[in-house]
């Protein structure tokens, strides 16, 4: 089990590390391609071409940078991995653009853990 927090532990990073970049094509690689985005108040979008719209849409409302806090991680089977945590999302000088929590589950596709569903939502001030 350690070594499947520590691989999506690491995806998270780099999640975290192209949002920050602005490079959202490369944040979309992270997540399965048939992969569902629920986000708050839309329709369930499909696919890494969603994710990267979402993300790129982040980025043009104030977002330069994300923290992602694990909760809970478990496995769900020898492929399936569930997440339960938190977000924030910061603007250029510090301040807080969004935060909110989430649930993502992680599927093993090609000997690595890929971001297959991502329900997440916003906790208003």
């Amino acid at each position: 089990m350690a070594d499947v927090k520590d691989q999506i532990a690491a995806t998270g990073q780099k999640l975290m590390t192209h949002f920050r970049a602005n490079d959202m094509k490369a944040a979309a690689q992270l997540y399965a391609e048939d992969c569902k985005l629920m986000p708050p108040g839309t329709e369930t979008q499909h696919g890494r071409r969603a994710v990267e719209k979402t993300l790129t849409d982040l980025w043009a409302s104030g977002g330069r940078s994300m923290e992602l806090v694990t909760d809970e991680l478990g496995l769900m089977g020898s492929d399936t991995a569930y997440e339960r945590a938190s977000y924030t999302v910061r603007g250029q000088d510090g301040s807080v653009v969004y935060q909110g929590k989430y649930v993502m589950i992680w599927k093993k596709i090609g000997g690595s853990w890929q971001i297959y569903i991502d329900i997440n939502n916003k906790i208003e001030a």
